[in-house]
Order: structure tokens, then sequence, then C-alpha cells
């Protein structure tokens, strides 16, 4: 059943596109979404335009309390640390080539101590 769905789909998707030249049907587009991240959604088609009206102004003014500016705030911190840490490991990873090129270091040197081992003294 859902072979045939797909059949379908494609042949109104081709009939569109060759009568129209454009597919009329849902699209991926970049947006914004409420809290101004970027994010990917498809196109919605509405049978009346979207009016902001004063209810929907006013739970929008609601919507950016003390709360939601901790969230961004900790969402934002919570990035930063993510590329501190990638810019911290790439500069570690970079100083490591370093020492091996200068150095002349190879995988298979070690610089381990080697291991011991302390015979036990029978009498």
């Amino acid at each position: 059943m859902e072979n045939i769905l797909k059949v379908v789909e494609e042949r109104d998707r081709a009939i569109c596109e060759l009568e129209r030249g454009e597919w009329v049907g849902p699209k991926e587009v970049e947006a914004v979404d409420q809290l101004g991240r970027p994010v990917t959604r498809l196109t919605e088609e509405h049978l009346e335009p979207q009016v902001a009206g004063r209810s929907s102004q006013a739970e929008d003014e609601k919507m950016w309390g003390a709360w939601t500016l901790r969230y961004l705030r900790r969402e934002r911190e919570k990035q930063l640390r993510a590329q501190r840490e990638a810019a911290r490991v790439q500069r570690f990873e970079r100083l490591q080539a370093w020492r091996r090129r200068v150095m002349n270091i190879s995988d298979e040197d070690t610089f381990e101590r080697p291991q011991t081992t302390v015979a036990a003294k029978t009498t």
C-alpha cells in the first residue's frame, strides 16, 4: 500500500512540475523559530493568511520571561563550551603533531618505564 502511495505522489509531482515548472507541495525551507534559532521546516498551505492579532502578541510578550532568557543563555553557554572544547582538542592535536615532527618521534616509540619484576627471595 505504501508503495502505491509513493508512486501516486511521484506521478502527481511529475505532472505538477510539467504543468507549472515547479512542485507546489511542501518544500523544506530554512526558517527561524520563536526563540530565534535557525530550523529547517516544511512549508504549509493556509486557507487564510496568518495575521498576528493582539492576543498572539500578548502571548509572545509573556513567552519572553525570565525562564526563557535563562534557557537561551544556558543554550548559548553550551554551544560556546562545545566550541571551546573542539578548539582545545584541535590545539592539542596540532601540538602533538609538532612535537612528533620536531623531536622525530615515531608511533612505535613509547615513553613508559619498562616494567621491573621483583625477584622473591627464598631462603
